[in-house]
């Protein structure tokens, strides 16, 4: 199904892939709830993400897709779970398709591969001051579709770490596990 949205362009799937995520999204909202003493049985007392943001594509993958499977997927999950998205990366360059390299090959592109838009800082200063929650660190969520090596995810992460006015924590979230 995944190959069909983001290879064919089947946009119309979008809908039940974000509502497959919905699960492991709520599972792992609820494990850091409970570990934060704030979750409650009969709803939570509070979101366990400040924003969710996504792992960028390529301009020459937007151009030939047309869209950005994981930013729709970051979004329509969003949307459902009444968070805000934003995006936070860029992709520096295109590296080659991801899907035609070896575990090492995969690891050693994604170094250095994104970096964090510019508006990136400010964007987590404001959500940092608006937080219901006073938590020691803002919370992000980081969608892609596939998850394979961690390398996309890592890379990710350090990107948006190093551009953050105020402390995170980066969790990863993904469709599928390739």
């Amino acid at each position: 199904m995944l190959a069909r949205y983001k290879y064919r362009g089947e946009e119309r799937l979008l809908p039940w892939l974000a509502a497959m995520l919905q699960p492991a999204y709520a599972k792992l909202s609820e494990e850091l709830l409970i570990g934060d003493g704030l979750f409650s049985i009969k709803k939570n007392a509070a979101p366990a993400f400040d924003l969710i943001t996504s792992v960028p594509v390529s301009e020459q993958r937007l151009l030939e897709r047309g869209f950005n499977q994981a930013e729709r997927l970051a979004a329509s999950l969003a949307v459902r779970i009444g968070l805000p998205a934003r995006p936070l990366l860029t992709r520096q360059e295109e590296r080659g398709k991801m899907s035609a390299k070896t575990r090492k090959e995969r690891l050693e592109t994604a170094i250095g591969l994104f970096t964090s838009a510019p508006e990136t800082p400010e964007i987590l200063s404001i959500i940092a001051r608006r937080s219901p929650v006073q938590r020691r660190s803002l919370r992000l969520l980081l969608v892609d579709d596939i998850y394979t090596t961690g390398g996309t995810l890592d890379s990710c992460a350090f990107a948006l770490q190093m551009a953050a006015p105020v402390p995170i924590d980066i969790y990863g979230l993904t469709w599928a596990r390739a």
